[in-house]
């Protein structure tokens, strides 16, 4: 993903504010999207089992 360094450090400075103010109001934290680990380590699985490998690396 091609992404302009100045939008990316906006992006990271608007989430960064939003912890800061969650966590100085209690509130709760939701964080979503993206591939989580979990979700990889199944499709790897998933792809060893296509190609036959009985070991993948995790």
């Amino acid at each position: 993903m091609r992404l302009c360094r100045l939008t990316f450090q906006r992006i990271l400075r608007a989430a960064r504010n939003k912890v800061a103010e969650a966590l100085v109001q209690g509130r709760t934290i939701l964080i979503e999207g993206g591939i989580t680990w979990k979700e990889n380590a199944f499709l790897n699985v998933l792809i060893a089992n296509i190609h036959g490998k009985r070991n993948p690396v995790l």
